[in-house]
């Protein structure tokens, strides 16, 4: 996480073309092969990868202190369409030997310039519906750290300014690096079951996804291990890890059922295992920097549902450009964290649920992973410091956003080279989930639909609409306007606010948004005020959905201060000022006033009889429009039928002329 990271604010010294973002810092990588497309945008393949059996012969690594090893990929998949070859991506190896259901491939093929690895099909293979078992035998001899890392003993890292202290070699294939170490379908879309075996020298342990099944003897001075994922699991998201790592286990008991149990698995150097009577952060400090491990897992389950998986595990990997990497139950993280605190693991820990249990569909997608995992740092926030806690990081992220890079571009299907970008899938994607949770003001209504939305898509992939649309259903609210307005479009609200109190203790507020009309002309958002009195505030909610709007209240008391939107509600760019010039105005407009009752399942609206027409509104607290009627010249009151609504604040706005007047009403089912 790149607010936790204490090397953060150093790296940009190191870097001339950073981006903030993946889990903490996506550095540049200027190494990278540009040839395969970042987020490809033809048609998904004619075929669905089932499951992967992945050999990786390790000793070279160990052996040459390199990135140089071989490796046999087994790739059971069902073609979904005719088609007469099969095509997957490689980059960065050597293709050896390629098999089709038992069928030799000759003559063998290798990765083109764009790093597909394209492979005819026998004529009797290629038919819709086919199940082939596809085995490419492999080696890798490019001496770069990419897909595959190794650093020996003694590597410099910059960001800490330290030296390693065991070997590593470790993977790291976020967005789409695992065609650098296997040959695969290197597309998040396509999730499939997953066997890894790793084959190291004798005194390395290993780390990947899933259920060690077995640690044999391979020869006298080499061990294999075997591991098996226990859910589908999609490229980006497999992971090997190799040192001479001590390994530590621990057992979380789940929140539901505390018969049912996660095995949490831990790994870390002798020198950072052994230190565990220093927690001042002068020193690398495993074991008490991931004991609230199974806590925040508690915390998470109260909220999302049931930890989706058997196994957590946590591996400290450095140097690593990043700040961490949610593999699908075994974590990657920065070495320099184990001085840090704990937001980063719980960042992590929420991709289980959002990211690995459900995966973004594409990369357009990534503020589904990004934004729920970053706005989850506040969520384990509050456990620790309660609303405070909370809002102390989401006014963080909020500024990360307010004041960082690119914050002009949309959530959804940002510029490749924005994708990773901090401020914006990160902290604007979190501030969104913060916003909506507020504006429902139900957290049962707001967790009980993001477990929902888990479950619905477990195991899975969803896209930016479909999220949309499952949250709209489950909620019973279109929130096709807010999407659009936060997700899909650019930008935020500009308020240029005024307010004064006058005679009678009426509050009149002139609310002008003043954002550049060509990006949006308003955002249709309920703006919270609170007015201090005594000391003692009181909240005042209004919808605003015109870009220039006046309010009038009339209150029981004298205003001594107002302060606008007190708990983020909104992610905005405010000017709130007192204005002399509305407190001498004249403020009751002929015919203008109405009153609202709520009487049973219906809202009754009474006007004066001198009022010459217009429209009534009724608005739900996320500013969507749910009710209107038409209202006669000289009519003195109209009945809207609520029974259908749901409970809670909506709003009722009485249109006529120049008159523009909102009452609230509090409907109880």
């Amino acid at each position: 996480m790149k607010l936790q990271l204490t090397f953060v604010l150093l790296i940009c010294f190191f870097l001339a073309n950073t981006t903030f973002g993946h889990d903490g810092l996506k550095c540049s990588r200027a190494s990278v092969s540009t040839a395969a497309p970042l987020w490809p945008t033809e048609p998904h393949r004619p075929y669905d990868v089932l499951k992967y059996r992945l050999t990786l012969d390790w000793r070279k690594v160990f052996e040459t202190q390199s990135q140089q090893f071989s490796g046999v990929n087994i790739i059971d998949l069902k073609l979904t369409s005719e088609t007469p070859n099969v095509t997957l991506d490689a980059g960065l190896m050597k293709i050896d030997s390629v098999s089709v259901s038992g069928v030799p491939i000759l003559p063998v093929p290798q990765p083109t310039s764009g790093e597909e690895l394209i492979i005819p099909l026998p004529a009797s293979l290629q038919k819709s519906g086919e199940q082939l078992t596809v085995t490419i035998g492999y080696h890798r001899d490019t001496l770069i750290n990419q897909g595959i890392y190794f650093y020996p003993k003694g590597s410099y890292d910059p960001y800490q300014k330290t030296n390693t202290t065991e070997d590593i070699a470790y993977t790291m294939s976020e967005p789409i690096d695992a065609h650098y170490w296997m040959p695969c379908m290197d597309r998040p879309y396509d999730k499939a079951e997953s066997e890894i075996s790793i084959i190291a020298p004798n005194g390395i342990e290993t780390a990947s996804n899933g259920t060690l099944l077995s640690k044999e003897a391979y020869t006298p001075t080499s061990t294999i291990w075997h591991w098996k994922s226990d859910e589908p699991i999609t490229t980006y998201l497999m992971v090997a890890d190799a040192s001479t790592f001590i390994h530590w286990s621990e057992t979380h008991h789940r929140t539901a059922a505390a018969a049912d149990t996660v095995h949490l698995d831990f790994y870390a150097w002798p020198s950072d295992y052994y230190q565990d009577s220093i927690t001042d952060g002068s020193t690398y400090n495993a074991k008490f920097f991931l004991r609230n491990t199974s806590s925040i897992m508690s915390w998470f389950e109260a909220h999302y549902g049931g930890f989706p998986f058997v196994k957590y595990g946590q591996v400290p990997v450095q140097p690593f450009a990043f700040g961490g990497m949610e593999h699908q139950t075994i974590t990657s993280i920065h070495r320099g964290w184990l001085r840090g605190s704990d937001q980063g693991i719980a960042h992590e820990m929420a991709h289980q649920w959002f990211g690995d249990k459900t995966t973004c569909e594409s990369f357009k997608d990534i503020w589904m992973n990004e934004g729920f995992a970053t706005y989850s740092e506040a969520l384990w926030g509050e456990s620790q410091g309660g609303n405070d806690g909370y809002m102390n990081i989401m006014w963080q992220k909020r500024g990360s956003y307010l004041f960082g890079p690119a914050h002009d571009l949309p959530v959804y299907d940002p510029p490749a080279d924005n994708v990773f970008n901090g401020a914006l899938t990160y902290a604007k994607g979190g501030c969104v989930l913060h916003m909506l949770r507020r504006m429902l003001g139900n957290d049962t209504m707001f967790f009980g639909a993001l477990r929902d939305y888990s479950n619905a898509f477990a195991y899975t992939t969803a896209n930016t609409t479909q999220l949309q649309n499952y949250l709209s259903g489950r909620l019973g609210i279109d929130l096709a306007e807010f999407f659009d307005e936060w997700i899909f479009g650019r930008l935020h609200p500009q308020y240029d606010m005024t307010w004064a109190q006058s005679v009678g203790n009426r509050l009149v507020l002139q609310i002008n948004q003043v954002q550049p009309d060509s990006i949006r002309d308003h955002f249709t958002m309920p703006v919270k005020f609170f007015a201090f009195h005594g000391g003692v505030p009181d909240t005042l909610t209004f919808v605003n959905n015109l870009r220039s709007q006046r309010f009038e209240k009339v209150l029981g008391y004298t205003i001594d201060s107002l302060v606008f939107d007190l708990d983020a509600l909104i992610l905005s760019e405010p000017t709130l000022t007192y204005s002399t010039a509305l407190a001498v105005r004249s403020i009751d407009p002929p015919h203008s006033q109405f009153s609202v009752y709520r009487e049973g399942g219906e809202v009754l609206c009474t006007f004066e009889e001198t009022n010459s027409g217009g429209t009534i509104e009724i608005y739900n607290s996320l500013g969507m429009k749910m009710k209107s009627a038409a209202v006669l010249s000289g009519e003195t009151s109209k009945v809207l039928d609520t029974h259908s609504l749901a409970s809670g604040v909506y709003f009722v706005r009485y249109i006529s002329g120049s008159v523009n007047e909102v009452r609230s009403v509090n409907i109880v089912r």
